[in-house]
């Protein structure tokens, strides 16, 4: 890769004496500080265990998807018609529902994905048949939401 002109070439370099004398006074008169790293470590892993659980109890306390309608749609339509539920959120702050079969019908369009904040309503199109998942999704906490057909109609419940 290199030839052994190269590698002499580089092997050669050097600081001059006098740039060599000025970064030794500096670091000689400069006060360098030291910190244990293990008791730094120790620090930063309480710190980030704090911020956790502070943001997974004040979610999880805050949190609350419900079912609130689902019209009963004619047993004939109901393998060609998407349904219509309406959940109903209860949660402190932003967060981010997302969708993973159907739609979410939001200001006229159809997403996957929308972005909430505090008590919202929304209206979520699913297929009439199968399970569906509903994710929600606050910082580093997500919760997620199964909403399946049994034998007492729509049911939406907590993974």
């Amino acid at each position: 890769m290199f030839d052994e002109r190269q590698l002499e070439q580089y092997r050669s370099v050097r600081a001059s004496q006098e740039l060599r004398e000025s970064v030794m006074s500096l670091e000689k008169s400069g006060k360098l500080y030291s910190f244990n790293r293990k008791t730094l470590s120790a620090i930063a892993a309480c710190l980030v265990a704090v911020i956790a659980l502070g943001s997974y109890f004040g979610m999880s306390a805050g949190v609350n998807a419900e079912l609130v309608a689902v019209p009963q749609s004619a047993s004939v339509y109901r393998w060609a018609a998407d349904e219509r539920v309406t959940v109903n959120f209860n949660i402190n702050g932003g967060y981010t529902v997302k969708v993973e079969s159907g739609y979410i019908l939001q200001n006229g369009e159809q997403v996957n994905e929308a972005e909430l904040s505090g008590e919202s309503r929304l209206e979520w199109f699913v297929p009439a048949e199968g399970e569906h998942v509903l994710t929600v999704k606050k910082g580093l906490i997500v919760k997620q939401y199964r909403l399946y057909y049994g034998t007492q109609g729509c049911m939406l419940e907590k993974i």
